[in-house]
């Protein structure tokens, strides 16, 4: 699992990304209401690592912030470049100075990297934070995993992001150089028409979709069509949890 090709993922969805994502609506602005709790009033610099297509940063900047996103794929620079400032690099060898920035996010991201590449970012990340800043990380607990409805539908998504998402408390472990670590926990929900998600999935719409083989994957795909067969919406639940780290001067 691994050896998952998600440069090749990502080349394939980027055009369609922002439209098959899994944050809809509600669920970007709850996240995006995390981060900006967490701005203060001298807050100017962000750099939003692993930033895709580059909505989340797009939305930072018009609010008024200097953003720069970052991110390793290509693709989805391609089109993240089109409405923010980016840079290509891995979040592991970050191209800034150090101190350079108030508040550092990684949006579901992290479940993509290996434990020496989260060693290895979250170095960076303390070292190019300002004192006093503060890196907000979105992922999934081992609960959150279990509330997907694609974990009811493909049991092996869940099998397999139980092994790529890091439990809450080895992230905690992992930001060792940081203090005030808090988590907070959020859950979202959207109905949405029947046909519309149906498409969306069948786009492999997320990573752990794109990790199947094409016979698990229809196998899903049949399974879902019969149990919303005569139903003309689909509600799905958004889980995730959010850990605020900060870089104190002590």
């Amino acid at each position: 699992m691994r050896n998952f090709d998600y440069e090749s993922y990502y080349q394939k969805v980027a055009p369609i990304y922002d439209t098959v994502r899994l944050d809809k609506k509600n669920e970007f602005n709850s996240t995006l209401a995390i981060v900006l709790k967490n701005c203060k009033i001298d807050t100017t610099h962000i750099l939003d690592i692993g930033c895709g297509s580059g909505r989340y940063a797009q939305a930072l900047s018009e609010r008024g912030f200097e953003v720069i996103g970052v991110d390793k794929s290509k693709s989805q620079l391609e089109q993240a470049s089109k409405i923010i400032n980016t840079r290509h690099c891995d979040a592991s060898n970050l191209p800034f100075d150090n101190n350079s920035f108030d508040i550092c996010t990684m949006m579901s991201v992290i479940h993509q990297m290996s434990d020496a590449e989260r060693y290895t970012a979250f170095n960076e990340v303390f070292r190019v934070l300002k004192i006093n800043g503060c890196f907000i990380i979105k992922t999934c607990s081992h609960g959150d995993l279990k509330n997907r409805l694609t974990s009811s539908f493909w049991p092996k998504t869940l099998e397999n992001d139980l092994l790529r998402y890091p439990t809450i408390d080895k992230i905690k472990d992992e930001l060792i150089k940081f203090t005030d670590i808090n988590t907070k926990r959020t859950e979202t929900k959207i109905e949405l028409p029947k046909n519309e998600c149906l498409e969306e999935y069948r786009l492999r719409k997320s990573s752990n979709l794109g990790m199947l083989d094409d016979s698990e994957f229809l196998t899903g795909i049949q399974l879902i069509e019969k149990t919303y067969l005569k139903h003309k919406s689909i509600l799905k639940r958004n889980c995730h949890t959010f850990l605020i780290a900060h870089k104190n001067s002590n």
